[in-house]
């Protein structure tokens, strides 16, 4: 359908007494007559922070494109048809009215169009939304949102058809700062409940008592006394049904009972089966006033979920109205496998019948196919394809439980990995132009997360923005996304190279408050240690030198001089090997101090390879250094992605010990059951307890599979050119296919004694260079139909 544009009638439209409140949650209605019946129509709609939008009490629309405020977008839905009559367009809105890792701080408001019917204007009315609370409250997480009060005791039926808000005062016309563009990437695919659902557990609770109101719900769950009362006596089943576990089905109500005293509650914990992302939703019949306290989180560890994790507070809280309640929660997806519900206040049982999430989705194509004989290695694929997508919504997100915010680094991963997955290179510029347009006015780096103002920012995270657009332009043959930002990208080089030292050549990086000097989750490169001012950073100066000649490469794709930004990353790359060479042990400083501390990391010997500096003689040492880990602190996940890249092209040892390194990895996560990858291999764990279980950066085996074992990697961009060098490690066979713009590559290998049989097609734009390795040569070629070896 093509987009439309809104009117010159239509107005943004707000409520005066809620343009400078946090978390405020705002009703807005529209009434219109249908003179003759309306077959094709559509909804047009922006709004700040976030919105659902009813027709005639029906909802047709929701979510808001994660955006700045000087551009909001605005998104199109179609609408069934409209008979002749009355008709209401409602709207709940809302805005967070403060800076998070996920949006910054916008103009609450919003702006809506039924083409040639509605228009939002100062005819509509609006109020104060009576049954969320609004104003400031805890935080779910500091990154990410605050948590929700909803007291279903205030609900008025406000978006029915036959709603009286004549008493509602009229609404507010305000001129919108930004202006307005069309969202780039397709609204979420909002599915029906997820069923079935088992509950693993349940019993009664004890709440101790406290001389204040707690204002964290989570606080008050993680301090109950949790009883466990068997499935058969609590639900009031059948003797034979015995210790059976029960699942949930959405239908059928199961009945809570009253808690015995002195207990003040009871709960219950449900398994969704497999990690989801989506929104929250309950149906269950209760007492007025009866308080539920909902939990989630991706493990029971500790034998319920871990809801409080120093200021994390994973629970949100919905007080009943008598009878029936039947509530999604608007706007927040959770990411979880298990929802926990704690119940106090209660005056009567409870009859429960869903406890479950509303599966939200970015709208992605089928994966390419991809077979082998190795189950273990379909499995991962399965799994890694799984996490990646449970962490594209907007945007890319680290992971959807904690924080879903978009980073540079792990966006550049997330892109590399769905470039041999999807081809998705429309979602991935839509997310690199989040990170470009979020340039920090004092000092030029981007902000930490798109779109936010987050007080931190990662100067790494700056530079692997650069890397990641030339690795875009490469794979879609597309260069509009580097002329979009090309001055950017200059002049934050341009910044960089006036801090170079003019003794060592190298570059220092400044040691200011909002710069934190972090590569990856390991001692000595978290960017924990205390800076030393008169420090040079290898890793820092690794990634100016891989920024710099990926912005050259882009240079000459547009067919321009790319002489000046080799020459700097060459001065670069000269000064680097002179400064952190260490002949004694063989490798590359991290850090050269005052100290002179000889620590050497896998990540920053990867690097080194990357950047190509040193003689040949120095990068065997290098990679005999990783393999044999001689003395080097092993990479953590994020920055596999590196050893992987520096280490293939290198040896026959090179490449066993990276396809070792990722079952060494990734199986264990695999046998422990798990259905998405993990953050950090020491899983929940990690981060005192607030580990993710899901984290896109951890999708490594796609690149993997795609790049080295089926053997496919452009030379010129779209694939214009590209190497077949296949990598069968322990296969026997393999088939797949790579996306490309001009179509798919189809590859299928199989070994024998005396080398590899290949057979492929590549459309006609694209031709292919064929390089095998030493260790398993070429024993027939079959391209196009066309017999070649």
């Amino acid at each position: 359908m093509k987009m439309k544009t809104f009117s010159p009638e239509a107005c943004w439209i707000t409520l005066p007494e809620h343009c400078d409140t946090v978390n405020a949650y705002m009703n807005f209605r529209g009434v219109f007559i249908v003179r003759v019946p309306m077959r094709k129509t559509v909804l047009l709609i922006a709004g700040d922070s976030d919105f659902v939008a009813f027709l005639n009490n029906v909802e047709v629309g929701r979510g808001q494109y994660s955006d700045y405020p000087d551009a909001p977008t605005w998104s199109e839905f179609p609408l069934p048809p409209l008979p002749p009559g009355k008709h209401v367009l409602s709207i709940l809105l809302y805005s967070r009215g403060e800076h998070f890792f996920t949006g910054r701080i916008g103009v609450p408001g919003v702006i809506a169009e039924i083409p040639g019917i509605i228009v939002t204007n100062a005819d509509w009315r609006g109020r104060k939304d009576p049954a969320f609370r609004s104003g400031l409250a805890e935080k779910t997480t500091p990154q990410l949102r605050f948590t929700v009060l909803y007291d279903a005791r205030h609900e008025d039926g406000w978006h029915a058809t036959d709603f009286d808000a004549s008493q509602w005062p009229a609404v507010q016309c305000i001129v919108h700062p930004g202006e307005l563009v069309p969202r780039p990437v397709a609204p979420l695919q909002v599915e029906l409940p997820h069923f079935p659902v088992k509950i693993v557990s349940q019993g009664e609770l004890i709440r101790p008592k406290r001389n204040k109101t707690v204002a964290c719900y989570a606080e008050a769950v993680a301090s109950d006394f949790l009883s466990l009362v068997p499935p058969g006596r609590f639900f009031g089943l059948p003797e034979e049904f015995g210790s059976k576990v029960p699942e949930m089905n959405g239908r059928e109500c199961f009945t809570l009972p009253m808690p015995q005293l002195p207990a003040d509650g009871v709960w219950i914990i449900v398994d969704l089966g497999r990690e989801y992302a989506g929104f929250l939703t309950l149906d269950f019949e209760a007492a007025a006033g009866t308080v539920a306290d909902l939990s989630f989180g991706e493990h029971l560890a500790d034998g319920r979920i871990r809801n409080k994790i120093g200021s994390r507070c994973f629970t949100d809280r919905y007080i009943a109205r008598a009878g029936r309640n039947r509530f999604t929660m608007p706007f927040f997806r959770i990411g979880a496998r298990y929802l926990q519900i704690n119940f106090t206040q209660m005056t009567e049982p409870i009859s429960l019948r869903q406890l479950t999430l509303r599966p939200a989705n970015a709208i992605l194509p089928e994966s390419v196919p991809f077979d082998c004989a190795d189950d273990l290695v379909l499995r991962l694929r399965s799994v890694s394809i799984r996490t990646l997508s449970l962490c594209m919504h907007e945007h890319y997100e680290d992971c959807p439980w904690r924080e879903q915010a978009l980073y540079g680094c792990d966006s550049r991963n997330q892109a590399l990995y769905g470039y041999y997955t999807w081809g998705n290179w429309d979602f991935a510029a839509a997310s690199f132009s989040l990170l470009g347009k979020g340039i920090r006015p004092e000092d030029g780096w981007l902000e930490l997360c798109a779109p936010a103002r987050c007080g931190i920012t990662i100067p790494s995270f700056s530079l692997i923005w650069i890397m990641a657009l030339a690795e875009h332009s490469l794979f879609s043959g597309n260069n509009a996304l580097f002329l979009k930002f090309r001055d950017v990208i200059a002049e934050l080089l341009h910044k960089i190279l006036q801090n170079k030292d003019p003794e060592s050549g190298l570059i220092r990086l400044a040691p200011e408050r909002e710069i934190w000097d972090f590569y990856e989750w390991v001692p000595g490169l978290d960017g924990m240690s205390p800076f030393e001012p008169n420090a040079l950073s290898a890793p820092f100066n690794f990634y100016c030198i891989l920024a710099l000649r990926a912005t050259a490469q882009m240079q000459r794709q547009c067919g321009d001089s790319a002489q000046y930004w080799e020459n700097e990353a060459d001065y670069l790359a000269e000064a680097a090997d002179r400064c952190f060479w260490s002949e004694e042990n063989k490798g590359y400083f991290t850090l050269q101090n005052s100290c002179k501390t000889a620590e050497f990391h896998e990540h920053v010997q990867a690097l080194a390879l990357l950047c190509r500096i040193g003689t040949p003689a120095r990068r065997q040492m290098v990679v005999n250094k990783i393999v044999t880990g001689n003395g080097v602190i092993p990479a953590s996940l994020s920055a596999l992605l590196s050893v992987v890249q520096a280490l293939m092209p290198e040896s026959s040892e090179a490449r066993r010990f990276v396809m070792a390194r990722i079952k060494q990895e990734f199986y264990p996560m695999l046998f422990g059951g798990a259905d998405t990858l993990w953050e950090t291999a020491q899983g929940e764990r990690d981060f005192d307890g607030a580990g993710s279980l899901c984290h896109a950066w951890s999708a490594l085996a796609l690149y993997v599979q795609g790049a080295w074992q089926l053997g496919v990697q452009p030379l010129k961009p779209g694939f214009r050119r590209f190497r077949v060098s296949p990598v069968p490690d322990t296969l026997s066979w393999l088939s797949g296919e790579i996306p490309t713009s001009f179509g798919r590559i189809r590859i299928a290998w199989s070994v024998t004694p005396e080398g590899l049989r290949l057979e492929g097609e590549s459309p006609a734009e694209c031709q292919p260079e064929f390089c095998a390795h030493p260790e398993t040569p070429f024993l027939s070629i079959c391209w196009n139909g066309i017999s070649i070896i």
